[in-house]
C-alpha cells in the first residue's frame, strides 16, 4: 500500500498541497485533487507509517480501489453494512457510490434478494358488448371429464360444442395450462377467428377472476353434493322473483365492495418501473425464489409490458414470459470488479460481448437511446424589464394614498377660486 501511494501521482499532489496549504477557493485547486476539497480540514499525515489519513481512515490510491472493493463486497453484508465497515478504515472521494455499484454487481448478493412488492391493482379493459370475452382456466367450467388427465382434444371438443350452442366470442382468456398451449387448441381458435389471450405464467393473480369463480364453484359443488348426486334444491331461491327485483341493489353493493377491496389492496403496493426492449434483467425462479437467470427483454414494442408481462430471451436462446414482479433490472458489470480473484485483469471484451442485448437481439430490435428528460423543477416566471423613463411614474404610484390625495387637493385649490 505504501509503495502504491508513493508511486501515485494524485497522492503526490495531495501531499504537496497539504504541506503548502489549501487555497481559499476550490477553483484554484488542481483538478486531480479537487474531490478532496470537502475533507481538507480532516486530512493529515500519519507519523507512524507516513500515510495520508482522514481521521481514522487511510486514503487509498486509485490503483488499489478494485482490490479494496473486492474485499469489502466479499463480506456479503449489503450496502449499508459494507459502507459502515469502510467508514472505519479506508477512504477515497467516491467510495460510497463505488460500494453501491459493487454490491449490486455481486451475484451471490443479488441472487438472494427478496421478492419485489406487488403492484397496484390493474383492471382489464371491460368488454363493450355481451359475450365479447370468455375466461377459461385449468379447471373446466361446469363440464364433467372422466379424470384429471384432460387432453387438448377433449377441451377442443367441449369448446366447439359450447360455441355451437351460444356463439363464439371475440377473445378467450386462459391460463398457461398444457391444454391451452397445445398447437391443436390454438389452431382451433384461429379457425374460429378468436383471439387467444393468456395470463402471466406462475402468477395466478393475473387470471384472478377465473380462479375466484372456480373456488366458488368448487365450494358450491362440495356443499351440495349429497347421496352421490348434486342437490340444487337449496339454490332454487336464487331465481325467485323477489331476488330478481333486488338485483340492482345487490349489484351496487357488490360494486362498492369491490372498490373497497381494491383500495385496501393498493395500500401495500407500489408501482414498478416498466422495461423497454433491450433491458438486461434477472428472472426469479418460481420455486427457489432465486434471481439466477439472466436475460434480455425482447418482442415488439406494442406487446411488451401491455399487461405487465414481458418476453425475455436468455443467453441459451429460450424465451420466457414473465410478469414484471418476477423481473429485476440487471446492473452492468462494475469496471473495478472486472478482474480475476488472483489479481490478473480480465481481457477487454469485444463489441459483441459488451452488451448481452447486442449478441442475441436482431438489428431491428436493437434498443434506441433513452429520450432526453425534462427538468422536474418548476419554471421561473418571466421577468419584465421596464424602461428607465417609467421609474418616476412607478415611484409616484407606490406613494402612500394620503400623499396622492393631498397633492390632488392642492392642485384643485390652486386652479379654482373658492368663494371664501
Amino acid at each position: 500500500m505504501k509503495w502504491e501511494a508513493a508511486a501515485d501521482s494524485v497522492m503526490k499532489k495531495l501531499r504537496s498541497q497539504m504541506v503548502t496549504g489549501f487555497p481559499n477557493d476550490k477553483c484554484n485547486l488542481d483538478l486531480d485533487i479537487r474531490p478532496y476539497w470537502n475533507v481538507k480540514d480532516c486530512l493529515a499525515i500519519d507519523e507512524s507509517d507516513d500515510m495520508i489519513v482522514v481521521g481514522p481512515r487511510v486514503v487509498i490510491p486509485q490503483s488499489v480501489h478494485a482490490d479494496i472493493l473486492r474485499d469489502l463486497v466479499q463480506m456479503h453484508q449489503g450496502v449499508t453494512k459494507t459502507r459502515q465497515r469502510a467508514r472505519t478504515s479506508v477512504y477515497w472521494p467516491s467510495i460510497d457510490n463505488d460500494i453501491i455499484n459493487a454490491t449490486k454487481n455481486c451475484e451471490e448478493c443479488t441472487k438472494h434478494l427478496l421478492s419485489l412488492p406487488p403492484e397496484p391493482f390493474m383492471l382489464r379493459q371491460p368488454p363493450t358488448h355481451p359475450f365479447e370475452q370468455i375466461i377459461f382456466s385449468n379447471c373446466p367450467y361446469v363440464v364433467t371429464f372422466r379424470d384429471k388427465n384432460t387432453t387438448a382434444r377433449q377441451v377442443v371438443d367441449y369448446v366447439r360444442k359450447f360455441f355451437s350452442n351460444v356463439g363464439a366470442p371475440l377473445a378467450l382468456w386462459s391460463d398457461n395450462g398444457p391444454q391451452f398451449e397445445a398447437a391443436e387448441f390454438w389452431s382451433f381458435l384461429a379457425d374460429w377467428d378468436i383471439t387467444a389471450l393468456t395470463s402471466s405464467p406462475h402468477y395466478a393473480q393475473s387470471n384472478g377472476r377465473a380462479e375466484s369463480e372456480i373456488n366458488t364453484m368448487k365450494s358450491l359443488i362440495y356443499g351440495s353434493w349429497t347421496s352421490g348426486a348434486f342437490n340444487a334444491a337449496n339454490h332454487r331461491r336464487s331465481f325467485a322473483p323477489e331476488w330478481q327485483k333486488a338485483a340492482n341493489i345487490l349489484e351496487k353493493r357488490a360494486r362498492r365492495s369491490k372498490e373497497l377491496q381494491i383500495a385496501r389492496y393498493n395500500k401495500k403496493t407500489r408501482p414498478l418501473t416498466p422495461f423497454v426492449v433491450g433491458n438486461q434483467v434477472l428472472i426469479q425462479h418460481p420455486g427457489s425464489k432465486l434471481w439466477d437467470t439472466p436475460g434480455v427483454i425482447v418482442g415488439r414494442s406494442v406487446e411488451v409490458g401491455k399487461h405487465r408481462d414481458y418476453l425475455i430471451k436468455t443467453p441459451a436462446g429460450r424465451v420466457f414470459q414473465r410478469n414484471r414482479r418476477f423481473l429485476r433490472l440487471r446492473v452492468p458489470m462494475f469496471p473495478a470488479l472486472a478482474s480475476l480473484p488472483n489479481g490478473s485483469a480480465l481481457p477487454h471484451p469485444g463489441p459483441a460481448q459488451q452488451n448481452l442485448a447486442d449478441s442475441i437481439l436482431p438489428p431491428e430490435l436493437q434498443p434506441s437511446p433513452p429520450p432526453l428528460r425534462r427538468s422536474a423543477c418548476a419554471r421561473q416566471p418571466k421577468r419584465v424589464h421596464f424602461p428607465n423613463d417609467w421609474t418616476q411614474l412607478f415611484n409616484f404610484v407606490r406613494m402612500p394614498s394620503h400623499f396622492v390625495f393631498t397633492a390632488l387637493l392642492c392642485h384643485v385649490i390652486s386652479n379654482y377660486s373658492l368663494p371664501w
